[in-house]
C-alpha cells in the first residue's frame, strides 16, 4: 500500500512538472545530469528542479555508448564524456501530459567546461584529470620562494 502511494506521489509530481514546462517550450535552462541511462540522460534543471531527458538519439555530435561500469555516455569518435553532475544548458524540446514525458535538447555550447574532466584510459577505465589551475598555482609559488630566497642571500 505504501509503495502504491509513493508511485501515485510519483507520478502527480511527474505531470505537474510536465504541465508547468508545457508553457515554457524553446526555454533555456541551466541544469545538472542527474541520470545516465543507454536511452539518453537525465537533466534536472537548477531554477525549479524540474527533470527531463534529451535521449541519446538527439545528441548528433557523436555516436555515444552506454558505459555501464562508469555510468556515463562515451562519444566513439571525439571521447567527449557525459556524466552525472555535468552542468548543461538545455531547452524544453517536448511535453506530453498524457505520457508525463519532458525532453530537452541540448542548447548550443552545452557542455560547461570542467577542469577535473574526466579521461579514458586504454582500458576503458575513468581517470580524473588534474585541475590546470592547481599546477599555475604550484609553479607560482616555487617561483616566489625561490625569488626570497634570493633576497635573503644578497
Amino acid at each position: 500500500m505504501e509503495q502504491l502511494a509513493a508511485n501515485a506521489e510519483r507520478a502527480s509530481i511527474k505531470y505537474k512538472q510536465v504541465e508547468f514546462m508545457a508553457d515554457h517550450l524553446g526555454e533555456e535552462y541551466q541544469g545538472s545530469v542527474s541520470g545516465v541511462t543507454e536511452w539518453g540522460l537525465y537533466v534536472e534543471i537548477d531554477e525549479n528542479k524540474c527533470e527531463g531527458m534529451v535521449p541519446i538519439r538527439d545528441l548528433d555530435d557523436d555516436y555515444y555508448e552506454f558505459d555501464e561500469k562508469n555510468y556515463c555516455l562515451i562519444g566513439r569518435r571525439k571521447k567527449h564524456i557525459y556524466q552525472l553532475g555535468d552542468k548543461l544548458t538545455v531547452k524544453v524540446a517536448r511535453t506530453d501530459l498524457n505520457r508525463k514525458i519532458l525532453d530537452f535538447a541540448l542548447a548550443g555550447d552545452s557542455i560547461i567546461k570542467h577542469e577535473d574532466k574526466p579521461l579514458l584510459t586504454k582500458n576503458g577505465d575513468l581517470v580524473p584529470v588534474k585541475s590546470k589551475k592547481s599546477k599555475k598555482s604550484k609553479k607560482g609559488s616555487s617561483k616566489r620562494s625561490t625569488k626570497k630566497s634570493s633576497k635573503k642571500n644578497k
